[in-house]
């Protein structure tokens, strides 16, 4: 009962506060959910003030509109071979979804049902499924929508957009997301168009948003936020643990990843660095804490302040050799913690230093513009990959060797320097 209250309290403050929203019209955002492990389902209540009357997310009919990218990924495209389905999810084809189970419109402290229907949009992030992808929502005159939903998480291979092996990480619209800085939205029978393209746009909102979310008490939570704070409401509950988000400036995601038998390790300095990582793996944590200390004291001095209070650093579940970010986070596949010192000790670590450097470099270029991701994704890849090109070059050199620099001496030492 408490924890409800407290729940409750949270919410209710929020909502009250969308009258003091900032001056130049972002929304103010507060979610409080929670994760079922056994059903792969976050359930949860979002709250958002509602863009200024005018604003081009504001259609003339007084109607606004939320993104449910996970429902992008409902369908098995039967395009895709076998194959392919498989490599992304190793149990089989498993549906990720948003469901909405109520929409109210907020006034003051008064809620009442609010008209909605569920939209397919255009094509885009070539998906197959379309269909209730959007949700369209009659605001009339309030000051707030509030949401309330299930994310039902499949899972994958990859690392992010759900579990994998026993790890959840969702960096992108694991929430609904209002639509903010698409003009021309306009509705053509069931389906949500933005002015006259053939395709969708992708261009996350710039949001003021702070979250609770209860995971199962031996999880050890991270996520894109300035701040994470564990906030247990119920001291009796023995089997959930609630951690607090915020943020001190808006962003434009909040990934969440989290596991049980992590640990974390934090490097202060000008700007604060966490890595959380697996157990037996803080060497890997502390060395790569020192690249990012360097990478983003190089970045600064070119492209100005890191635009975030702290840096965090998550050792990912995927064994593929990838690597992801999104606002204020970077995720490395668990191989740049386990295999730098294959066959040649240390023959990896620059390799380690240039991967983590192109996804620091995202936070300035991918996480602060209001991109299309989908149709101009190359901007923010190609940017960030010059950044972390030029880091390098100045950091070791443009002339061999520079990537694979090896120190000792003996028979696979000389093949690699050779």
């Amino acid at each position: 009962m408490r924890k409800a209250l407290c729940s409750f309290l949270f919410l209710f403050s929020v909502a009250l506060s969308v009258a003091g929203a900032p001056a130049d019209g972002t929304p103010i955002q507060s979610l409080d959910a929670s994760y079922d492990a056994e059903r792969r389902e976050i359930a949860g209540t979002f709250v958002t003030s509602l863009p200024a009357e005018g604003a081009p997310e504001a259609a003339a009919e007084n109607t606004v509109y939320f993104l449910l990218l996970p429902n992008l990924d409902r369908e098995r495209n039967p395009h895709f071979s076998a194959r392919e389905i498989d490599s992304r999810y190793p149990y089989g084809f498993e549906e990720s979804a948003l469901d909405i189970d109520a929409v109210l419109l907020v006034d003051g402290d008064a809620r009442r049902p609010a008209a909605y229907r569920l939209l397919s949009v255009a094509p885009g992030l070539q998906t197959y499924s379309l269909s209730d992808a959007a949700l369209a929502v009659d605001v009339q005159t309030a000051s707030a929508v509030e949401i309330r939903f299930t994310t039902r998480a499949p899972r994958v291979s990859t690392g992010d957009g759900g579990v994998t092996g026993e790890t959840f990480t969702w960096r992108f619209g694991w929430f609904p997301l209002l639509i903010q800085s698409v003009p021309g939205l306009r509705e053509q029978g069931a389906t949500l168009f933005a002015g006259d393209s053939d395709a969708f746009p992708l261009v996350f909102p710039r949001t003021e948003i702070e979250a609770r979310i209860s995971v199962p008490e031996d999880v050890v939570l991270t996520a894109g936020a300035d701040e994470i704070e564990r906030v247990d409401a119920a001291e009796d509950d023995d089997e959930t643990a609630t951690y607090a988000l915020r943020n001190a400036s808006p962003t434009r995601s909040l990934a969440l990843s989290f596991a049980a038998d992590l640990e974390r390790y934090r490097l202060d300095g000008p700007t604060p660095i966490e890595v959380t990582f697996r157990k037996g793996h803080e060497d890997e944590a502390r060395l790569l804490s020192t690249y990012a200390r360097d990478i983003l004291a190089d970045y600064a001095s070119r492209f100005g302040a890191y635009p975030r209070p702290i840096l965090r650093i998550v050792e990912g579940a995927s064994t593929d050799g990838d690597a992801m970010s999104a606002d204020g986070i970077a995720i490395l596949s668990s191989r740049f913690f386990t295999h730098r010192d294959i066959l040649v000790p240390g023959v990896l670590h620059r390799l380690t230093e240039f991967v983590l450097a192109h996804e620091i470099a995202h936070q300035w270029f991918g996480m602060l513009g209001g991109i299309d991701l989908d149709r101009d994704g190359w901007l923010s890849e190609g940017l960030s990959q010059y950044a972390s090109v030029g880091y390098f070059e100045r950091r070791y050199g443009a002339a061999d060797p520079n990537l694979l620099f090896v120190t000792g001496n003996g028979v696979h030492e000389d093949a690699v320097a050779k």
